[in-house]
């Protein structure tokens, strides 16, 4: 029975289609806007799917060092014998963190090189990346630039990393600029 259960969640997980946080504020937002038809209708056009994306989400935030932070703080319950049945979840959300936390600093350093494409910062900086055939996402491969958008949210990590690189490298870089430029990455994301 409690294994069942275990691999319906971890199946659950790997298709982005597990509940979380993010899924239940949409899933609850979505909700009250839905009082009336005109707030339903707003809602179905401006959130028509918000499982996966809001899945997804949470396994971005689990592959990154706030995940590392989180699974830091679980094993450390564990360890002190205050939940040992969360042993199994803390050891994955600890593996998840710092893998997902190598792929980000591996995003800052690759940016620092310059073999990252990331977003253009203005529209002429995207005309000249159109000219000269440079995609957006993209990591430069034996000469070649190579789409990071396959690679799922392990490539929303890597590019957050990258991201940082860039805006803290900026002269009136800030933390806040950074956090609004993710989050309008994630928006632009098809998630198809």
């Amino acid at each position: 029975e409690s294994m069942l259960k275990i691999a319906i969640g971890d199946a659950n997980t790997a298709t982005f289609k597990n509940r979380n946080a993010a899924t239940n504020a949409v899933t609850a937002l979505k909700q009250s806007m839905s009082g009336n038809e005109a707030g339903k209708l707003i809602a179905e056009i401006t959130m028509p799917f918000t499982g996966v994306p809001s899945s997804i989400l949470g396994q971005t935030i689990a592959y990154s060092p706030v995940g590392l932070m989180k699974g830091i703080y679980k094993t450390g319950r564990v360890l002190a014998g205050q939940v040992p049945e969360l042993q199994r979840q803390a050891a994955q959300e600890l593996g998840r963190g710092v893998i997902g936390t190598g792929i980000f600093a591996l995003g800052s350093y690759l940016m620092g090189k310059g073999i990252i494409s990331g977003q253009p910062k203005d529209a002429a900086e995207a005309r000249q990346w159109d000219l000269e055939n440079k995609p957006r996402n993209s990591i430069m491969i034996g000469g070649k630039w190579r789409s990071l958008n396959s690679l799922g949210p392990e490539a929303v990590v890597f590019l957050a990393g990258a991201k940082l690189n860039e805006e803290m490298n900026k002269p009136d870089g800030s933390m806040a600029n950074y956090a609004v430029k993710l989050g309008k990455d994630y928006i632009d994301q098809s998630f198809m």
